[in-house]
């Protein structure tokens, strides 16, 4: 079977090679251990696999397991979403705040129920870890 980047046709820019790696592999066989970029991103307390953590930031979070086994991904957007995300803006990222955005301080990040809970009341994907 064929695999193709799940996020080839909303992204197609970014997706391609990364660090050497060229293949696109089964987004369900991402399972890389991400505990220290967790902490990195103050998400410590959270238990997620990298697949479910690049699906969180691509704000998709009701995906049956057979959906995910059929989707692919990317070396480039694996790694973006993965382990090597960064964080783009040091402001608050919550939708709901109204005026100036105030920078974000301390350990003040989305967590992945705040970034589908935020996808569910506002139609706006915040990238768990924001």
């Amino acid at each position: 079977m064929d695999l193709y980047c799940f996020l080839s046709a909303s992204d197609p820019a970014n997706c391609g090679v990364s660090r050497g790696c060229t293949e696109t592999v089964c987004l369900y066989d991402c399972k890389d251990d991400i505990r220290s970029h967790l902490r990195s991103c103050h998400l410590s307390k959270e238990n997620v696999d990298e697949y479910k953590l690049i699906l969180a930031r691509a704000g998709l979070f009701d995906l049956s397991d057979d959906q995910i086994c059929k989707m692919g991904i990317c070396p480039k957007h694996r790694h973006r979403l993965g382990r090597d995300w960064l964080k783009s803006k040091t402001t608050c990222q919550y939708p709901g705040h109204v005026g100036n955005s105030k920078k974000v301080v301390g350990r003040d990040t989305f967590s992945i129920k705040m970034s589908e809970e935020v996808l569910l009341l506002y139609g706006v994907t915040v990238p768990t870890g924001s």
